[in-house]
């Protein structure tokens, strides 16, 4: 009998259009346990993020404890700046979901990390879409957490081109010391970054027939694909929406999913002039420059574009 044990993740976010969407993704998959959200600034403020994360649980069926996280980056406090013309005001642009009934869980997302950590015996998984400024707060109040964490799991960075400034890519941009404290913590950070994610569009039209699916989330997924500005033409020139945060999900649920290469990521975090938040990678491992990431470089958008499809299916 095949084994169906589902993996226990925290899904520590900024919803956010696309986080929604990831979530809803992820989910779907029934792959996974996800133990709880831990929300933090970054696409909207925090408490934008907080009530999208609470309400996207409920509604989705997760109904999993939300503790919530930052509500600004570590330093960096100058730079932060939302990106509510991606994502709408609320973070779900014209989306307004049921209100969540469920309480907040009563310790801060640091402190529930690590106590799921702690639970899970080695086995807990950390998939991070947003602005690193929770993992990088766990890690500095408990050093012994990389050697807890079986897997770690971005959307963040760019071994090429940035979407913040001509090098930084928003996530790590909102917060690059935190971001530098992950990448120094001891954890393999598997990283869905710019170079792979602007080559996974979903075609608009492709998106639109999702949307007319018989399905409960028909509705809010119409909604969410018509209030995200991030629309550009994919690899075949088709007008396309990026779903930036479902891609590190996806080398999780199918690791021959995606291609990667393994490498030594440092963060430039030194200067605000040029190259500040830049993600920048060594292939060549060393001592100097030890095994810290492995970059995703491409995704099988077949198989993600199956997945969507069940994704819709599995909500009827």
């Amino acid at each position: 009998m095949e084994n169906t044990k589902k993996i226990p993740i925290i899904i520590d976010c900024d919803p956010g259009i696309d986080d929604a969407i990831a979530i809803m993704l992820a989910h779907s998959t029934q792959k996974f346990d996800i133990l709880g959200i831990t929300p933090v600034a970054g696409n909207v403020e925090a408490k934008h993020t907080r009530r999208n994360a609470r309400d996207l649980s409920e509604y989705l069926g997760i109904n999993c404890p939300v503790a919530y996280g930052a509500e600004k980056p570590l330093l960096s406090y100058d730079i932060y700046r939302p990106a509510s013309g991606t994502h709408g005001v609320n973070g779900l642009g014209p989306v307004t979901l049921p209100p969540a009934k469920n309480p907040v869980y009563p310790k801060p997302a640091w402190d529930f990390i690590y106590e799921k950590a702690v639970e899970c015996g080695g086995e807990l998984v950390i998939v991070a879409t947003g602005p690193l400024t929770n993992i990088a707060i766990a890690l500095l109040k408990y050093p012994e957490l990389p050697k807890m964490i079986k897997g770690f799991y971005i959307m963040g960075g760019s071994t090429t081109t940035g979407n913040a400034n001509p090098t930084a890519e928003f996530n790590i941009l909102v917060d690059v010391h935190a971001a530098d404290i992950v990448f120094k913590s001891g954890l393999l950070v598997n990283m869905a970054g710019l170079n792979v994610t602007l080559k996974t569009g979903l075609p608009l039209d492709f998106l639109a027939e999702l949307s007319q699916m018989e399905s409960r989330v028909s509705d809010v997924l119409a909604g969410l694909v018509e209030g995200y500005k991030d629309v550009k033409p994919d690899r075949n020139g088709k007008l396309s929406s990026i779903i930036h945060d479902a891609i590190p999900f996806l080398m999780l649920i199918d690791p021959d999913m995606v291609t990667y290469k393994p490498c030594h990521i440092d963060m430039e975090c030194q200067s605000k002039m040029g190259g500040y938040g830049a993600t920048l990678p060594n292939y060549v491992i060393s001592e100097e420059a030890p095994h810290n990431c492995n970059d995703i470089q491409d995704v099988d958008m077949e198989k993600y574009m199956q997945l969507c499809v069940d994704m819709v299916k599995f909500y009827k």
